[in-house]
């Protein structure tokens, strides 16, 4: 069996804790979107995208996690998590 390598954890949404930042890149990069796609698709500004994946903003808008959570696909349990999240690293 191979080994794990720690930046394997930074695409795995299923670790035990992760910051919002991780894991909304975590689910972007499974849905195979750039940052920009995502924007586009959540229509929200790619600013956004970047500041909430480099876990630069406290508590991000409802509205932004619900479009993100479409966006992306997410199913319940991971719409649960990234709310969460969202709450859990707000400032």
């Amino acid at each position: 069996m191979l080994a794990r390598r720690p930046e394997d954890d930074r695409s795995d949404p299923e670790r035990e804790y992760q910051s919002l930042g991780t894991l909304i890149r975590a689910w972007r990069d499974r849905a195979l979107l750039t940052q920009e796609q995502l924007a586009d698709r959540a229509g929200v500004n790619v600013r956004t995208i970047r500041r909430l994946e480099g876990d630069v903003v406290g508590r991000p808008r409802s509205a932004s996690i619900r479009l993100l959570t479409e966006a992306l696909g997410l199913d319940a349990r991971e719409r649960a998590e990234f709310t969460a999240a969202a709450v859990r690293d707000g400032r």
